[in-house]
């Protein structure tokens, strides 16, 4: 078995590698994981162990649409370089690249195959999407005088606007919030409406917004320690994936991969649930 992993922001391929090892050593001892690197160094990511050695990378600067499409980009030519692939896991902003990838997919091209037959996203935070056009109708019916009263976002208060634009600033205040906490934002990039227009603005992949589901069997774990900010962004994509396919795994860590034995064995029993169904491709539809 073929799993391609992204690791997350903050952090490289040997060191999610490092990370990977309790389930390496059983769930995948006999696979071949294939690691994608990110493409822009960047600064240690809090909580990685001074011990271990960089560079650092993550898989972008920016996260406007254009921003993620590049990203995807990346994936795809690794796809078809060193494919196939019969699984995708993701830690962190991993996860969320993996996950905004899958779910692009299944928006772009409704009618064809995902190039995996099951995914396993550690800790996601809040996966974007690479569509200019999407929540775009949401973004251009928020006035100038309500983008002035969001002058300290993304701490403001977006009672004043509709209830779609109001649940679309919730969620990417929360994902700036969580990105700033993981030391993964620019200087200046934390006011998304300062500077007028909306190209530059991200997107976060809302189930509200968003009618496609990914369709393969899933397997989502976060840590019972995680922060409630992001055991929530964390609970809100797993709802962009098929409830039918999907199996949440919690562990006794914080923003973490697993490393008890009975979480290693809890997270394991989930994979192979999800490897098998894979395998059966779409026709585990007619046995639910």
């Amino acid at each position: 078995m073929r799993i391609l992993a992204l690791h997350g922001h903050g952090t490289s391929a040997s060191i999610l590698g490092r990370q990977l090892a309790p389930l390496t050593n059983s769930v995948f001892k006999d696979d071949e994981i294939l690691f994608l690197e990110g493409q822009h160094e960047c600064d240690r990511a809090p909580g990685i162990s001074k011990l271990l050695p960089g560079p650092f990378y993550g898989y972008t600067k920016a996260y406007s649409p254009k921003a993620i499409r590049e990203v995807h980009d990346t994936i795809e030519i690794f796809i078809e370089d060193h494919g196939p692939f019969d699984g995708i896991l993701g830690f962190s902003q991993g996860a969320s690249m993996a996950l905004s990838y899958l779910l692009q997919r299944r928006t772009d091209k409704p009618n064809d195959n995902l190039p995996f037959k099951f995914a396993i996203f550690f800790s996601s935070v809040a996966a974007l999407s690479a569509d200019e056009n999407y929540c775009r109708m949401i973004l251009e019916s928020i006035t100038d005088e309500q983008k002035l009263a969001m002058s300290d976002f993304p701490s403001s208060d977006f009672q004043g606007l509709g209830s779609d634009a109001r649940v679309f600033c919730t969620s990417l205040a929360r994902a700036i919030i969580s990105a700033r906490t993981a030391g993964a934002l620019q200087a200046g990039e934390e006011n998304c409406f300062a500077n007028g227009g909306v190209s530059h603005v991200p997107r976060v992949m809302h189930p509200l917004f968003i009618h496609e589901r990914v369709n393969i069997p899933t397997v989502h774990v976060s840590g019972r320690q995680e922060s409630p900010l992001l055991l929530g962004i964390s609970a809100l994509m797993r709802s962009l994936c098929d409830s039918e396919v999907v199996r949440q795994v919690t562990h006794g860590n914080g923003h973490d991969i697993p490393t008890r034995p009975a979480d290693v064995q809890a997270t394991r029993a989930a994979i192979e649930w999800a490897v098998e169904l894979g395998r059966g491709g779409m026709a585990w539809k007619a046995h639910i």
